[in-house]
């Protein structure tokens, strides 16, 4: 008979737990598709080019250090422990698959990059456990302690994302996730300082069984909470009653208050009692597929009980159709289609927002007239949902010209899930985009009237454009722009507190600095003559001759409020932080030379910040080598580092120093 291998074993228990609380055998093959971390990196080449399209790039900087300690990982365990391809692919996979998963919305996106940013910090050097551990026995304890703190993410956030239309609920039921996420964290923080202390094989041991306590642990917070808002729904049931029936008032105020907060079977019989003295009760639960799975099973049948007993009561549930929602009611309730008896209710809300938008805007008559044509095929298409109109509706409400409706709606979404994909507000966003870069460049002020005209550059085919409504520029561009005396003007950022950069920060991700190409671009399509018959010539040809702002932005930022946070989100749109790139030319100071002019510490950790980003010592040129500014001779006094020990230590952050490109 084959002997088990006592090393393989304790990977493939680890898998077959994986694998036991996955419980989707399509979902793990799908996991085992992906052995080696050029799978992930072809996913993150993949992104990245489907986000440029959409304008949507994101940080994808922030995993970099995980995919570098898992990598190490799997090397050790490759070369140490070798230990079976499937195993290997347990590491790489499930990362792939939620990259792709999460990428569908801007905050899960954030979520699951933030989680791995934290986790790169927290993980070991895997490639120093062979100098810590000569024997075979405690590396293969401590390897699979670190592989099974990963399935622990891994599977976490595997069974959300796999949860039918998770965007819907992400911000409510997510930060659950993340708590359990949290415990996961905890582990690794600890097992990690384990390792460095060179732990014994016993304590190692301690750590898998301490691992497990404290997933029970959190198990056990999370179903007394669970139980405890159970009991505060039922509670909250008794006290609209009360509020309604005087008559029962006194049984509240009479029954134990101990048993209010954790007697569940106390306050079943107290709600039965006052339904019967009450008399006749209408209880209606609306959003039951949105309590948790536990929570609803509970209150459903403590509720059906008391239906049963109480011929004083009617009882109205209304969720999504649900299997296990069915399993409980059974036959026991009518089935109501809400989307086959609600669409003249839903064809009065479309009405409603439609004359909120005219009003709104303040349309001319024959926009009004238009708008409603448009408007009226969105009732039928929604098929019974509210969601979907109302979500249609939202998109077009801060559109104020009718060309933008019409570009809008005039290819309605099939079905919900289209409707949910099509949330991101392009045509809006290009306008507030257009709008900065009227106001930024202008070298005369434009007044408000004068930029509308401005705006219907390159919509429209007619000959000659008109104004159809009002423009709201304060809500399409949001607190950096503000009107005076009629004349849109740039917000002075300069009288903010400093705490306030992260706010500014999220203004500029929001709005984006590519504001410049699309007023380059806009520009370029324009004729020689066009415009100076809206107001005064000079405007045009002297935006024209504008260059763009772009490439300057990251080095504005070194010469000025030295902000990490805005420099991150710089580098999230694309900003170039060796600009201008090439070695020792004429070509202007870098970033990080201009930094590099400060001896503060907020200049000396935002050169860190730099350099850690891939910024190169050798880029662009100045009177004065980097190395002999003010910034470099005293950053070890801010950093406890010498500038040489900088430039050494982030090498692995830069390019080839070449002059190649």
């Amino acid at each position: 008979m084959a002997t088990t291998d006592p090393i393989q074993s304790v990977f493939d228990s680890a898998k077959r737990e994986f694998e036991k609380g996955l419980n989707n055998r399509a979902l793990f093959q799908d996991i085992l598709a992906a052995n080696t971390i050029n799978h992930v990196y072809d996913t993150i080449e993949e992104l990245q080019k489907k986000q440029g399209k959409r304008e949507l790039l994101r940080y994808l900087a922030r995993i970099d250090p995980l995919l570098k300690c898992l990598q190490n990982y799997a090397s050790v365990i490759d070369v140490f422990v070798q230990v079976k391809p499937d195993i290997l692919a347990l590491i790489w996979g499930p990362i792939r698959l939620l990259l792709l998963w999460s990428s569908e919305t801007k905050k899960s996106f954030d979520a699951i990059l933030n989680i791995t940013q934290n986790l790169g910090v927290l993980l070991p050097q895997f490639q120093e456990i062979g100098k810590l551990f000569t024997d075979k026995e405690r590396m293969t304890a401590a390897l699979a302690l670190f592989f099974r703190d990963m399935l622990d993410f891994y599977l976490i956030a595997l069974k959300f994302f796999k949860l039918s239309k998770w965007q819907l609920f992400f911000d409510s039921v997510w930060p659950k996730r993340k708590a359990e996420i949290e415990v996961v964290e905890a582990n690794i923080e600890k097992h990690s300082q384990m390792i460095r202390s060179e732990a014994t094989i016993e304590h190692l041991r301690e750590a898998h069984e301490a691992r497990a306590h404290a997933f029970d642990s959190f198990k056990r917070i999370e179903e007394s909470q669970t139980s405890q808002k159970f009991q505060s729904l039922e509670a909250s049931l008794l006290f609209q009653l009360g509020s309604e029936e005087p008559v029962i008032q006194p049984l509240l105020t009479e029954f134990n208050q101990r048993d209010l907060k954790s007697n569940t079977k106390a306050v079943a019989e107290l709600l039965k009692t006052a339904i019967s003295v009450v008399g006749p009760v209408l209880v209606i639960v609306d959003a039951v597929d949105e309590i948790d799975e536990c929570e609803r099973a509970h209150l459903i049948c403590i509720l059906l009980d008391t239906l049963k007993e109480s011929s004083e009561m009617k009882l109205c549930f209304s969720s999504r159709a649900e299997d296990e929602i069915d399993r409980i009611i059974g036959t026991q309730a009518e089935i109501i289609r809400v989307d086959k008896n609600n669409s003249g209710s839903i064809q009065s809300y479309v009405n409603h927002r439609t004359k909120q938008l005219i009003d709104k805007h303040q349309f001319s008559p024959v926009a009004r007239s238009e708008i409603r044509s448009l408007i009226s095929p969105v009732a039928a298409n929604s098929k019974g949902m509210f969601l979907y109109a109302r979500i249609v509706m939202d998109n077009i409400m801060m559109l104020n010209n009718v060309e933008e409706v019409r570009h809008e709606l005039k290819a309605l979404p099939e079905d919900l899930d289209a409707a949910v994909n099509h949330l991101s507000p392009g045509t809006v966003r290009l306008k507030a985009i257009k709008i900065l870069g009227w106001v930024a460049i202008s070298p005369a002020p434009l007044t408000l009237g004068e930029l509308q005209q401005a705006l219907l550059v390159g919509s429209c085919t007619d000959d000659a454009p008109t104004v159809s409504s009002l423009l709201n520029i304060v809500e399409l561009c949001g607190p950096i722009v503000e009107l005076k005396d009629d004349q849109p003007q740039l917000v002075h950022f300069t009288v903010l507190d400093r705490e306030q950069e992260s706010i500014i920060a999220a203004v500029i991700l929001t709005n984006s600095f590519e504001v410049f190409d699309v007023w380059e671009n806009s520009l370029e399509e324009l004729p020689e003559d066009w415009g100076h018959s809206i107001f005064a010539g000079r405007v045009l040809v002297a935006a024209k001759n504008h260059p763009a702002m772009e490439k300057r932005l990251m080095k504005s930022v070194a010469r000025s409020s030295l902000s990490i946070p805005q420099a991150k989100v710089l580098l999230e749109l694309g900003a170039n932080i060796n600009h201008p790139r090439k070695p020792w030319r004429r070509h202007g100071l870098t970033p990080l030379h201009q930094a590099l002019k400060k001896s503060t510490k907020e200049g000396a950790e935002f050169v860190e910040f730099l350099m850690m980003n891939g910024a190169n010592p050798k880029y662009g040129y100045g009177p004065r080598e980097v190395s002999w500014e003010i910034g470099s001779v005293t950053i070890s006094k801010w950093l406890g580092v010498s500038w040489e020990d900088l430039v050494e230590s982030t090498q692995e952050f830069r390019e080839e120093d070449s002059d190649s490109e």
